[in-house]
């Protein structure tokens, strides 16, 4: 009986001692290893693998971007002529671009991202946040959200015997078979990223390529808003905000954020930042669900937040601004800044490029080049009869002929540059037009010169020296500025009908000479008053130097053998006429 109450004692005392041992180890672990003391306890709060069968993700069937679509150009955008004011003139490809696209790449001399939003928004002009952009903030942060889960319920000394202990355990990788709602553990970032970016591509999307590359730095993100001393203060901010998103890619994440939380609560973790970043997210992701053109406090936290992050995480490199025009109520145009990348290509090689209007039968061993003529910018006056109609053009009609110019990739040629052409036979690579202006009326400097100045195009203008709208100093500008002042006589009289060769000779030679002593530039052509001409004239005005004579006619093909007396065919303001004489067809004038 001693011998047995001896051993119950010895156990006992084993026992306390096992006791207080523990509670003092615990106790000194507190002290000094508290957060390895709570991964131990968090690790054995676990369940021995993580259930996600019930978390089952069905693709939306029709889901639709809640945000209006890029802009169907007619012309330039509204804010066209604001905007460039502040980031500089477009090129003329970048002008095709955005007609033809609604959007483009505009060169910037900015150092940074950061810089270049800090830029946008002390101008105050609208910023455009892309699908990218949400993409690259998203993933980043998710991937710190899945790394702090693994962090907190795994320590890398217990990693091993708990996957021996509990096979089931081990967090498996697959990525042959991207399917995250089979998963019964956390699947790693990356199989999420490889979801969510590529499973269902957006589709149109023209920066797929930049995506792909700043994808691959995903992971690679080590910098944070926080981290930072760069400050972006968005408070005096009142440009437009505007997140191009794509509804199926916030459908997804709204699914992932789904999914963390419920693997997050089976964890039986408390840790607060993980909860805050899980709703900051989702909470974010329900705004930009149900956005657009917003720019409360709120949305401008998110552009904060996604710009600057974006902004920090990129490798240097030349910087461009997206150019994006959104049709909403109106029509506005939205910048990001991002690093360069291919554009979409334009092709100057287009002559044989499709017409919207089937081309005509071209003349045999003939140049086409088509010449327009137009004489009054404006509304005509009240009552007029309809042949004095048709000599007007108003502003909004010609903005939309040179727009559609730039928009199909045209240019624009002059006397010296048609000359050349005919020498040299055939048709150019490019297509090319040349815009001319009888009589030299005010609405010609007031209204015609600004608009071919806006779209990068030239003009040629025929002066009659003697009582033109225009004075000198305007010429000057218009010719220093690539516009061609040409000759339309001294006084507009009928050259046919002149009999004194005095006459004759101050209406052609005397004209010549006045527009180059007013505009400092050689004058290489002449039109013809009233369209009319004959062999007297034409002698002359080879005489006085001129290289091409104007007249009147309907043919777009020309020859060097009638360069002095080149058709050209009247312009109207419908569009339907426009392009069918663009196409050598005759016109059809809708009144």
């Amino acid at each position: 009986m001693k011998k047995e109450r001896k051993k119950s004692m010895r156990t006992f005392f084993v026992i306390l001692i096992l006791v207080v041992g523990f509670e003092i180890f615990i106790g000194i672990g507190l002290i000094l290893f508290p957060d390895i003391i709570d991964s131990f306890a968090n690790t054995f709060n676990l369940s021995t693998k993580i259930d996600t069968s019930q978390i089952e993700y069905t693709a939306p069937e029709n889901i639709e971007n809640i945000n209006p679509l890029i802009a169907n150009l007619e012309i330039l955008p509204p804010d066209y002529d604001t905007l460039v004011k502040k980031i500089g003139v477009l090129t003329q490809h970048e002008k095709t671009r955005l007609l033809r696209y609604g959007q483009t790449l505009h060169s910037t001399d900015q150092p940074n991202l950061t810089d270049t939003y800090k830029y946008i928004y002390s101008n105050n002009l609208n910023v455009l946040i892309p699908q990218e952009y949400i993409d690259t903030y998203f993933i980043s942060r998710i991937s710190s959200i899945i790394q702090d889960i693994k962090d907190s319920t795994v320590i890398e000394k217990l990693l091993e015997q708990l996957n021996t202990r509990f096979p089931n355990f081990t967090i498996t990788q697959s990525t042959e078979e991207i399917d995250i709602s089979t998963y019964k553990d956390i699947p790693s970032s990356d199989i999420l990223i490889q979801w969510y970016m590529f499973n269902n591509p957006k589709s149109s999307n023209e920066y797929t390529d930049y995506l792909q590359n700043i994808l691959n730095r995903y992971t690679l993100t080590t910098k944070s808003v926080e981290d930072t001393e760069e400050d972006i203060d968005l408070t005096t901010y009142t440009g437009k905000i505007y997140f191009d998103t794509d509804m199926l890619k916030i459908y997804k994440m709204t699914f992932i954020l789904s999914y963390l939380e419920n693997v997050y609560s089976q964890t039986k973790i408390n840790k607060e930042d993980i909860t805050n970043s899980i709703n900051e997210l989702k909470d974010m992701n329900g705004k930009l669900a149900g956005y657009w053109n917003d720019t409360t406090q709120d949305m401008k936290s998110i552009l904060e937040k996604i710009s600057l992050y974006y902004g920090l995480n990129q490798e240097e490199g030349t910087i461009k601004y997206l150019l994006r025009s959104i049709q909403g109520d109106t029509i506005q145009t939205y910048i990001a800044p991002i690093y360069s990348s291919e554009d979409l290509e334009i092709n100057d090689n287009n002559f044989n490029e499709p017409y919207d209007i089937k081309v005509s039968t071209q003349a045999k061993n003939s140049t086409r080049i088509p010449i327009f003529m137009y004489h009054q910018m404006g509304n005509p006056p009240n009552g007029s009869s309809k042949f004095v109609q048709g000599l007007y053009v108003t502003a909004e009609q010609f903005e939309k002929q040179l727009a559609y110019l730039v928009k199909n990739n045209y240019t624009t040629t002059n006397s010296l540059g048609l000359y050349n052409q005919l020498k040299k036979g055939g048709n150019p690579s490019q297509k090319t037009v040349m815009i001319t202006f009888d009589d030299g009326t005010r609405g010609h400097y007031t209204v015609a010169y600004p608009l071919l100045k806006k779209y990068g195009l030239t003009g040629t203008f025929y002066i009659v020296t003697n009582r033109s709208s225009i004075i000198g100093t305007e010429l000057k500008e218009m010719a220093n500025s690539g516009m061609e002042i040409a000759s339309h006589s001294a006084t507009h009289p009928n050259l046919v009908n002149i009999t004194d060769m005095e006459q004759l000779d101050y209406e052609i030679y005397n004209s010549k000479s006045m527009l180059t002593a007013r505009t400092g530039k050689p004058v290489y052509g002449i039109a013809y008053p009233a369209c009319v001409a004959d062999t007297e004239v034409y002698s002359r005005v080879a005489g006085a130097g001129y290289l091409i004579g104007g007249s009147c006619g309907s043919s777009v093909d020309h020859y060097l053998s009638r360069r002095l007396s080149l058709h050209r065919v009247h312009a109207y303001g419908d569009m339907k006429t426009f392009k069918n004489l663009l196409s050598g067809q005759r016109w059809e004038y809708d009144n």
